[in-house]
């Protein structure tokens, strides 16, 4: 272990410190309180021994600044015989452990072996506590993630997007929502199969993630339905991305059995805006774009329609 001695008495600290040294640990001296912080930027420090006429103050300040990663050293007060009396406050003030001087050499063997245990119980506990918090950390991304195409879901849609409209509304901005579907999924997964339905959408949601541009994000919104989420874009600007996301989706020609007569893959997409000097809320935005979305379902499928009713036609 690196042991810190803090002892005014030059020769006492240097006779501790070859007690210390002899019972197979690292130990250096330091005079003062302030010797001793400026002695810190070395390896952590995981004994301190000082001397009993420090403040339980200084002493608190010194065991949290010497311990490494998150934990504190183990401190032994040392006292005279005469003031033997002052080792309940010490002890109550933060100490571990308490030497009365002169130190018998079995007096700190005994007393750095119990450092020795408590110290590795408690790195044991703050690995236990960092392995918590990744697991933790780890469950509550999961727990935002849909398991079958890997995107966000609507528990982290509701927070990104809530999230993005209090800034954009505070700071000013603007953002976009896309609601897409899969036209006649129900129809395809009747056809096909549940497992061939599974298939296309994870197919159709790679595809829209790949198109999407780094500050986007995309999440499964329940059933055959996609939504996006296009920070800083303009209407005009998302009705051109949507509608090169459904060329794509197009492209792909996967077979849809449960039309009549057979014929692609396609999908649909309603959008709506929101800029900071509007007086909506996330509902209402979704609302609009849902309604887009209804609209372009009703023109056939295979179209991308804004909330303000401008409209991309299929090609």
């Amino acid at each position: 272990m690196n042991v810190l001695i803090i002892e005014a008495d030059a020769a006492l600290g240097e006779a501790i410190a070859a007690d210390v040294r002899s019972l197979g640990h690292d130990a250096r001296v330091a005079a003062s309180n302030a010797d001793a912080l400026g002695d810190l930027d070395l390896p952590p420090i995981d004994v301190l021994i000082l001397d009993s006429s420090l403040t339980a103050a200084e002493t608190d300040v010194l065991r949290r600044a010497a311990g490494g990663r998150g934990a504190q050293a183990h401190t032994i007060v040392v006292g005279v015989i005469e003031s033997r009396d002052t080792a309940p406050r010490d002890l109550a003030g933060g100490a571990d452990d308490y030497l009365l001087a002169p130190i018998a050499k079995i007096e700190l063997w005994a007393r750095l072996e119990n450092a020795g245990r408590t110290l590795g119980a408690r790195r044991r506990l703050v690995e236990r506590e960092e392995e918590l918090h990744r697991i933790t950390a780890e469950l509550l991304d999961q727990s935002r993630l849909d398991p079958l195409t890997g995107i966000g879901n609507i528990l982290r849609m509701e927070e990104d997007v809530g999230a993005l409209h209090s800034r954009v509304h505070r700071y000013g901005g603007s953002y976009c929502v896309a609601i897409c579907d899969i036209d006649y999924f129900k129809s395809y997964n009747d056809a096909s199969g549940r497992m061939f339905g599974d298939e296309v959408l994870k197919t159709v949601s790679q595809t829209l993630a790949a198109e999407c541009r780094t500050s986007d994000s995309i999440y499964r919104y329940g059933g055959g339905q996609l939504l996006l989420l296009l920070p800083e874009q303009t209407l005009s600007g998302a009705v051109r991305a949507l509608g090169r996301m459904r060329r794509s989706i197009e492209e792909l020609k996967m077979t849809h059995g449960g039309t009549a007569p057979p014929s692609v893959v396609t999908i649909s997409a309603g959008l709506a805006s929101f800029k900071s000097d509007e007086d909506l809320e996330v509902d209402d935005i979704l609302r609009r774009a849902q309604a887009a979305l209804d609209v372009a379902k009703r023109h056939g499928a295979n179209n991308v329609v804004a909330a303000d009713g401008a409209t991309v036609a299929a090609r």
